[in-house]
């Protein structure tokens, strides 16, 4: 592409030129004109990456726990869940790599693992009953394996309570039945 077609209003073939020729950083308007032109982002353009940092570890995220989900992979989900676990502290990706973790703990029958990861993820802001429910369910059982129902029933009533209070529309039905099987569980 030449230099004239690259150009548009308020960025002259003489700037693109420039740019080129590395004698001026472009502006963030010149960035856009020209990632728009290219048929490219203007992340690419300033990184030189394909998808921004953020977005390759969201696709991380999500396929790590699409292979938990198939059951395919797993131990390289858990690699991953790991490395956000390090890369992202305090962060929502680290939140959702703790549930996950939990929930394959779970699986394994490490119910000592599980608690410690399912707990820490719904101590996050990130992680609520409306949203994940798995997340709270898989809580709930492992706290029912570990001889402990009462903290299961409690732990189901205060998801139901915050349901009703937070999403009173889209109330699950398993939370309103939960705590009943956890009570039957302990007889």
């Amino acid at each position: 592409m030449s230099q004239r077609a690259l150009s548009g209003p308020g960025v002259s073939y003489a700037y693109v030129s420039r740019i080129e020729a590395g004698q001026r950083n472009p502006s963030v308007k010149a960035i856009r004109l020209l990632a728009r032109k290219l048929g490219v982002t203007a992340d690419y353009l300033e990184t030189g990456e394909r998808i921004p940092a953020a977005k390759e570890r969201e696709l991380r995220i999500a396929d790590a726990e699409l292979e938990l989900r198939l059951d395919r992979d797993v131990e390289h989900a858990e690699v991953v869940f790991s490395a956000v676990i390090a890369e992202q502290p305090g962060s929502s990706a680290e939140a959702r790599a703790r549930a996950a973790l939990g929930i394959l703990a779970s699986r394994r029958g490490d119910n000592a693992q599980a608690v410690r990861q399912l707990e820490a993820a719904i101590d996050s802001p990130f992680i609520s009953p409306e949203r994940r429910s798995d997340v709270y369910e898989t809580l709930a059982r492992v706290y029912l394996a570990i001889g402990t129902p009462s903290t299961a029933v409690l732990l189901l009533q205060e998801c139901l309570e915050h349901v009703s209070e937070h999403a009173p529309d889209d109330r699950p039905f398993r939370f309103g039945t939960a705590p009943s099987w956890a009570r039957r569980s302990r007889r």
